[in-house]
């Protein structure tokens, strides 16, 4: 996978995860959902355009991802998430992802930013569609771009075209190579036993390595309750600079295709002082959820009239 091209749109909003599990040194076999094998076997080794990914490329990566976790009690921390969201085989046999994402800021409608996307989860490309207006825009991999002109939506394309994927992906994203993994120690939130965990990023990943995440996971059933993050994005921030922490709350979990995925994620300023959440700022849902949509090369790519955005500048 394209670290540096995941990290141009995830890294885009930082945040920091912390997860909650056990101390069992080994973690679990893999369980996949009873799709998952299916979905693997209708995969073909000829990956033409973006869609379900044959199982000789997911086994290496799912088996690598693996160790790699195990090394350190955080990584086993988030492997057994992993494993409580469905496992990391099905999310990678998938090979795409798509949704909508209605990222609404309290008191401030102009602000909303409201989008049908299309993700190929191994190359890192988007697409997305604005709902309710006129704007198009995506990332390639390589170069980001929008239309009908550079201003047709806000955020810029290159800051958001997987910034929304990032949110929903965790926290499965989280076993992408380039991702440095840090035990923060237990918290309880909303009466919830949790342990945290912050992810950061090896220098040179991405257009934000400074962005982290911290992700809490719930010390009963492993799974994610809450995650903090920053902003970080150049041109956004002086070097050095960030936003303020907030807290996502994830909630109301869809079964799709045997994956659990959050739909609200709703969003709160994060006092330093108590570390507790305080003001709720912004109402984000996601629906429409499908995995393992079969897409041609043609969605990512820049149409013709279409702004090509610049590389942002470190």
């Amino acid at each position: 996978m394209n670290d540096r091209s995941r990290k141009s749109g995830a890294l885009l909003l930082s945040l920091v995860m912390a997860v909650g599990v056990g101390c069992d040194p080994t973690p679990p076999a893999i369980s996949a959902p009873p799709n998952a094998a299916q979905t693997a076997a209708e995969a073909t080794d000829d990956r033409s355009g973006a869609g379900p990914v044959p199982a000789s490329w997911v086994a290496p990566r799912v088996q690598a991802a693996r160790e790699r976790l195990s090394s350190s009690e955080a990584g086993q921390r988030v492997w057994r998430a992993i494993e409580a969201h469905g496992g990391l085989t099905p999310w990678l046999t998938a090979g795409t992802l798509e949704f909508e994402f209605d990222y609404a800021p309290l008191g401030n409608a102009a602000g909303r930013k409201n989008t049908f996307q299309r993700v190929d989860l191994w190359s890192s490309r988007a697409h997305h569609r604005q709902i309710n207006g006129p704007a198009e825009f995506g990332f390639d991999g390589e170069s980001s771009w929008m239309k009908p002109g550079a201003n047709a939506f806000s955020p810029s394309a290159r800051f958001w075209s997987l910034t929304p994927y990032y949110f929903v992906g965790m926290p499965f994203v989280l076993a992408d190579p380039g991702v440095r993994l840090e035990e923060l120690g237990p918290v309880t939130l909303d009466d919830v036993a949790c342990h945290m965990v912050k992810a950061s990023y090896e220098p040179g990943t991405g257009d934000s390595p400074d962005d982290y995440y911290i992700v809490y996971l719930a010390d009963d059933t492993n799974r994610l309750v809450a995650l903090r993050y920053i902003v970080s994005f150049p041109g956004m921030f002086a070097p050095g600079e960030h936003s303020p922490e907030k807290l996502m709350r994830y909630g109301d979990f869809a079964d799709v295709s045997g994956l659990s995925l959050a739909t609200t994620f709703h969003t709160f300023a994060f006092n330093g002082d108590t570390q507790l959440p305080a003001a709720k700022v912004t109402d984000v849902r996601a629906s429409r959820y499908r995995l393992g949509q079969r897409y041609d090369e043609s969605i990512f790519t820049a149409p013709d009239g279409a702004y090509v955005e610049p590389v942002p500048v470190h």
